[in-house]
């Protein structure tokens, strides 16, 4: 069976202003963040994340676009979170993602297949992210002190996200943003809970931005073809 897919968006000039905004937010806070103005910085974060969130909601045509704008509404709050210094603001912050990673669940859950219906190498990739997930768990989990149920939770939610994009109808695109997504996570979780990591910022971010854009492109696509 062969799946052509048409985005939904770029069909206005509104899609193109608002990409074009949120596309050079990302670029300032990826390569200028010290140079922004330190109490608008985590809003410059988190807008190119609710841009997206903004586009999905007024493209109709997608069937899951209000779930999609949903899981980037809270990611965009996640960003905000951990951007903030307070007490608490990475529990927060990983409450907000988890909230992000159960909508995004629930936007590849209608197309989900069986694992035995899954082509070999789809279940070898499944295989490859559940053994990545359960080494982290066993490294970092033991370092994270408190945070480490928390942490189990918010991680299983995510092996699950990523699970499901691999062994969905959509495009390849959503399920490599689905990956990045993960690598970006565990980014996250090494340099907090086990060594420090050179260029942290732009490892994490760029992958983390580019998981969100593809994660959105992937998603905000329909099927307009279908051939046995």
């Amino acid at each position: 069976m062969r799946q052509t897919y048409k985005s939904a968006i770029l069909a206005h000039p509104l899609d193109v202003i608002l990409l074009s905004f949120a596309g050079m937010a990302a670029l300032a806070y990826l390569f200028i963040p010290t140079q922004l103005n330190e109490n608008f910085a985590p809003f410059i974060k988190a807008m190119p994340i609710w841009i997206l969130a903004g586009l999905a909601l007024i493209n109709r045509d997608v069937p899951s676009h209000k779930r999609l704008a949903l899981a980037l509404v809270f990611s965009g709050f996640g960003d905000l979170f951990l951007s903030l210094d307070f007490s608490g603001n990475f529990a927060a912050g990983m409450g907000a993602f988890l909230l992000a990673q159960l909508a995004y669940i629930s936007c590849f859950w209608p197309g989900r297949h069986s694992f035995a219906m899954l082509s070999t190498s789809k279940k070898m990739a499944a295989g490859m992210v559940l053994l990545w997930a359960l080494a982290l768990g066993l490294w970092l989990l033991p370092l994270a002190g408190k945070l480490a149920p928390a942490l189990a939770v918010y991680f299983g939610a995510l092996t699950l996200m990523v699970l499901l994009a691999l062994g969905n109808t959509v495009s390849n695109i959503a399920k490599i943003g689905a990956l990045l997504f993960l690598l970006s996570d565990t980014l996250i979780g090494i340099d907090r809970f086990a060594t420090v990591l050179p260029s942290r910022h732009l490892a994490v971010m760029g992958s983390y931005y580019l998981a969100q854009a593809m994660l959105f492109w992937g998603l905000m696509q329909t099927v307009t073809d279908k051939k046995i």
